[in-house]
Order: C-alpha cells, then structure tokens, then sequence
C-alpha cells in the first residue's frame, strides 16, 4: 500500500513521506482500520505531519474520508507524559459540546499493530502554530 502525499488536494505540502524509522505497517493497520471504523473503504494512503515535538502524526486517507493517527515518540516516555488514552478520552468527551474538538474515533491500548498505543481521530484543517505565533495573533508572543 502506498504511503504517498500525492492526493490532488492542493493543501498537502505540510505533509511528507514518513522516515523509515517512523513508517507504519499497513499489512496489519490497514485491516484493523476496515474492521473498526465505518468509513475506512476504499484506497488508503498515508503521510505524515511533520514538525511535531512530540507524539507522532499522520493522515490516513481511504480516498476521500480523512482520519488522523497519533502514536507516541519512538524514544522511551515517562509513563503518563504522552499518554494516548487520555489524549483520547478528552476530546471524546468534548467534541459533542465543543464543535471546535476534533472527534476522537479509536483508540487502541496495546502495541500489537502498530508497535504502540495510538488513537484514530478526525482530521481537522487549520492554522498550525510552531514556533511563533502568526499575524495578527502575534503581539510580539512565542510559543517558547
């Protein structure tokens, strides 16, 4: 299965092809997801957001109907730092009051597909902030 950034959507240059060492195995995610997620049909592609600083992005996409993965750092955490459940269990709680929380749509607690815990959520478009704040909402601000 490919793991392309080449989708025809316009938007796509953050996204990028992941490092071999962060490449997922789609022999066993791609199944997994057709089983558990309603809208997971079709042809998939994978990439990756880059820029990160710490949990792991990517952008699964069965043609049109976009998913985001998160799974944590490959190096060792301490336990609760990065903790996919919680980053699940939140949103999963929110979105229905909040319409601005993405919809957290999978979690999964053990590391037998991918390698780690990881959550399937909705993919949300929008402004990303790294290290400085865009204009207008700078006024002089970083993120550091």
């Amino acid at each position: 299965m490919p793991q392309s950034t080449q989708t025809g959507h316009g938007e796509e240059s953050e996204l990028k092809q992941p490092r071999a060492d962060e490449r997922l195995p789609l022999e066993r995610l791609i199944p997994y997801l057709r089983l558990h997620l309603d809208k997971a049909s079709g042809k998939p592609s994978l990439a990756q957001f880059p820029g990160g600083r710490a949990n792991l992005s990517y952008l699964i996409r069965f043609d049109e109907q976009e998913y985001a993965l998160r799974r944590p750092p490959l190096s060792p955490v301490v336990p609760r730092e990065r903790d996919m459940k919680r980053e699940y269990s939140i949103p999963s709680k929110l979105c229905d009051q909040f319409r601005l929380v993405p919809r957290s749509y999978l979690y999964r607690d053990d590391d037998s597909i991918i390698g780690a815990l990881f959550q399937i959520m909705e993919r949300r478009r929008g402004l990303v902030i790294r290290d400085q704040m865009p204009a207008p909402f700078d006024d002089n601000l970083t993120t550091n």
